[in-house]
């Protein structure tokens, strides 16, 4: 893409590919928090960081596999041994509650 704003944060209609990625997750009923991995320059999500109160941000790494593992360690002391954790690229909004339907098991039988 030839953008000098980050793909995550260009517009699709009326909100964010980041925003369209957020709320997906955030109106599920079986998701019961989001943290959100950003580079420690990020420029455009302070401006919009009131309208989702209930999302906590860490700082990224350098790679993914840093930036997902950063995810990970705030975790530590918030979930559950038993709880399930999603990792999604926010680039990518065209998630369907559906796919969360079939992603979260409603059950886990031992």
């Amino acid at each position: 893409m030839q953008s000098n704003i980050p793909k995550q944060y260009l517009r699709i209609a009326d909100k964010t590919v980041l925003e369209l990625s957020i709320e997906c997750f955030s109106k599920h009923p079986n998701i019961s928090g989001i943290i959100l991995v950003l580079s420690k320059d990020d420029s455009y999500w302070p401006g919009m960081a009131k309208s989702y109160p209930g999302v906590t941000t860490v700082n990224g790494g350098a790679e993914r596999f840093q930036s997902v593992l950063n995810g990970l360690k705030a975790l530590a002391g918030l979930a559950a041994a038993d709880d399930w954790v999603l990792v999604h690229d926010a680039a990518r909004p065209c998630l369907r509650s559906s796919d969360l339907d079939n992603l979260i098991p409603l059950s886990v039988v031992i």
